[in-house]
């Protein structure tokens, strides 16, 4: 048994560890620093790890996947464990951010001058400095309500992840915010962002590095929580409507929707592969 573990799940295990070192060393670690830096993500990505680490490990200890069944030459055990794997790893990346995208979906669409008093809200307007006339600056010194600059962690061109505004997370992050006036043909609502998440702003490429800036008289829609008739703390703020943020929820609901049961699937057949009565 302990020879089977060694070459069947240690030895792959170790490989994928060896090729995502050598990977991240030419690439600065901007992976590694993504699943360590936020310590929410830490944690769902850890645990989710630790479960999975414990599910298979349950299946050596109680029975014998070596002596699996064969069907057509294929290996019942290790396909069950690839189902594991990718429910686990679906249900980790759509977990992280359920909550949120359960909240974007049941929020009610209005106009700045239609906010409750309470509640999660989608808002679309124009955003303008508040009377204060308080501004950034972003880094060619353009005024700005909003600028966030980090690197973009990821295997594929910076470019084309910044092109498709999905809301990808950075790493080693600056930022720098102002509350601003969220104005539409009826009205305006303040706007504070200083919470807020600006993964859906189509940023600047410089390097490998994104800088996401909300300028005066962008359009943006903006969720948050209510906080009287006048004001919302923003969560997300997003350039392209309310559809990206719906859409992006329907993802993240629809990665848990189709994980989990390929996860549970996927271990129920690891142990009867393996023998466990």
């Amino acid at each position: 048994m302990i020879e089977h573990l060694l070459w069947e799940f240690l030895l792959p295990v170790g490989l994928i560890a060896a090729v995502f070192v050598a990977v991240e060393y030419r690439r600065d670690w901007r992976i590694a620093r993504y699943l360590f830096e936020d310590r929410g993500r830490t944690v769902v990505y850890g645990t989710s790890g630790a479960l999975v680490v414990v599910g298979i490990g349950t299946t050596y200890v109680l029975g014998d996947p070596a002596a699996a069944p064969h069907y057509a030459g294929l290996d019942t055990y290790h396909l069950a464990w690839t189902l594991f794997l990718v429910g686990a790893g679906a249900t980790a990346y759509g977990g992280r951010q359920y909550r949120l995208a359960t909240a974007i979906n049941a929020a009610d669409e209005v106009t700045p001058a239609r906010v409750p008093a309470s509640g999660h809200v989608l808002v679309d307007g124009v955003a303008e400095p508040c009377r204060d006339g308080l501004v950034v600056s972003a880094s060619d010194g353009s005024p700005a309500l909003v600028v966030q600059r980090g690197e973009c962690p990821g295997f594929g061109a910076v470019e084309e992840q910044v092109a498709s505004a999905r809301g990808q997370a950075l790493v080693a992050t600056e930022r720098r915010a102002v509350p601003f006036d969220l104005t539409g043909s009826d009205g305006a609502v303040r706007v504070d962002p200083t919470d807020a998440s600006p993964g859906f702003l189509t940023g600047q490429v410089d390097g490998d590095e994104i800088e996401r800036v909300l300028a005066p008289g962008d359009t943006v829609t903006v969720f948050g929580r209510a906080a009287g008739s006048d004001s919302l703390e923003a969560v997300v703020l997003a350039e392209r409507g309310p559809e990206a943020l719906c859409q992006f929820a329907r993802n993240s609901r629809r990665l848990i929707h189709v994980g989990l049961p390929l996860a549970v699937v996927g271990y129920v057949g690891m142990v009867l592969a393996a023998g466990i009565p």
